[in-house]
């Protein structure tokens, strides 16, 4: 028999059934993301015509900036700021450690203090000899000499050692070639001594000596570098007060003459 005749299709079908979702790697090859090409295609849910699903959504610097700073507290805000100010100076060399200051450059006849003492350098030069026999044994020159006033201005005697809070660790030579292992050597200039103490407010004229290296030539220029040693007080195995850690506080650069003759006019011993 003939099949049943059957009528016009409705323009509008009836709910269908219900199916799996519909996802981005459903569509045409070409118009499927390259993450669904592979042999693991990653699948994710789709919306229909028209809207877009949150996967599909364009990522937008300003929406996600908002976004995040609505999230941020008010009392941390200015915390963030100086953070990222820190940042930006620092990428420009902002945070570098600056340079520590030069030191100050002393001519002759200027009065310093450098803790402890007060000292004003009078002349600079170099020697063969101290004196015409030499002073306790001391071998001859070369000499660099430095003729200084001195002064304590601390309120107890103080030594002329190499030690801190010594006046031989306060005024110290450079650039010149200083014999290994000599000492600086400290005369007063008035009958020749040495000299080992320095009372509390009384100035001296003394001869700050170093003994060069005889295998180098005479120089003719020299640097005294002067230092000031801190003031401590003693916990433990120190009692009192003292003096440590010198540290430089000025300079001078000084031309030098030669004298061929004794320098100390006495020969006094010590």
């Amino acid at each position: 028999p003939p099949p049943p005749a059957r009528g016009p299709r409705p323009l509008h079908p009836g709910p269908r059934r219900p199916g799996p979702t519909p996802t981005a790697c459903d569509r045409g090859f070409f118009a499927r993301p390259p993450l669904c090409r592979g042999p693991h295609p990653l699948r994710y849910p789709v919306t229909m015509p028209g809207r877009r699903a949150a996967t599909d959504r364009v990522f937008s610097p300003r929406a996600w900036f908002k976004r995040a700073a609505a999230k941020v507290p008010t009392s941390a805000a200015g915390g963030i700021l100086v953070g990222l100010f820190l940042v930006v100076t620092a990428a420009f060399g902002g945070l570098a450690t600056a340079a520590p200051p030069a030191p100050a450059q002393v001519p002759l006849g200027t009065a310093l203090t450098v803790n402890p003492f007060r000292l004003t350098v009078r002349e600079v030069f170099t020697t063969d000899a101290l004196t015409a026999t030499g002073l306790a044994g001391a071998e001859n020159g070369p000499y660099l000499v430095a003729r200084v006033d001195a002064e304590n201005v601390w309120e107890a005697t103080l030594g002329t050692g190499d030690a801190p809070g010594g006046l031989a660790s306060a005024v110290t030579a450079a650039d010149v070639a200083v014999r290994e292992g000599s000492l600086t050597e400290v005369y007063r200039a008035d009958d020749a001594r040495v000299a080992s103490d320095l009372q509390p407010g009384v100035p001296v004229e003394l001869y700050l000596a170093w003994h060069l290296d005889p295998g180098q030539p005479l120089p003719t220029q020299a640097t005294l570098r002067f230092l000031a040693a801190e003031r401590a007080t003693g916990t433990l195995a120190v009692s009192g007060e003292y003096f440590d850690a010198p540290a430089l506080e000025a300079s001078g650069i000084f031309t030098l003459t030669h004298r061929s003759g004794p320098v100390l006019a006495k020969e006094t011993a010590p």
